[in-house]
């Protein structure tokens, strides 16, 4: 079995630690204890996994951005100019990374999660909420 349990795979309590070291996670004692109290059989499979170290990898991606790189990147997404992001400008940006456009249907629900204030279009400050996973 490797390092990091596939779907199929469990990972015994005592390889979780150093797994979660090696991905640079250092949790304290009390961290351990709640994270062995969460666990029922002494191993982890893939979705315990995944819940166990979403807290850790969101803390971590809220500082994977600096300010001035996220005003730059909003800038280059408001093709207008405007200082928001319409449901436009978002569905190219996302089908530019995708690769393929999203539906109309999909585009409104996630203009409904970033919109913030349900002025209908993103500003900066729910742009930046956005890539720091702090909503």
């Amino acid at each position: 079995m490797g390092f990091m349990p596939t779907e199929m795979e469990i990972i015994e309590m005592t390889q979780f630690l150093p797994c979660m070291r090696t991905m640079g996670f250092m949790p304290t004692k009390m961290e351990i204890i709640e994270m062995t109290q969460c666990l029922q059989g002494g191993g982890v499979d893939f979705a315990d996994f995944v819940e166990l170290m979403k807290p850790k990898l969101l803390a971590e991606s809220r500082d994977a951005f600096a300010p001035q790189q996220l005003q730059t990147a909003f800038r280059e997404l408001d093709s207008n100019g405007d200082g928001a992001l319409s449901v436009g400008e978002l569905g190219e940006a996302l089908h530019a990374v995708l690769g393929e456009p999203l539906s109309p249907r999909e585009l409104a629900e996630l203009l409904h999660d970033l919109d913030l204030n349900g002025d209908g279009r993103v500003s900066l400050q729910e742009f930046v909420k956005m890539m720091s996973l702090t909503q």
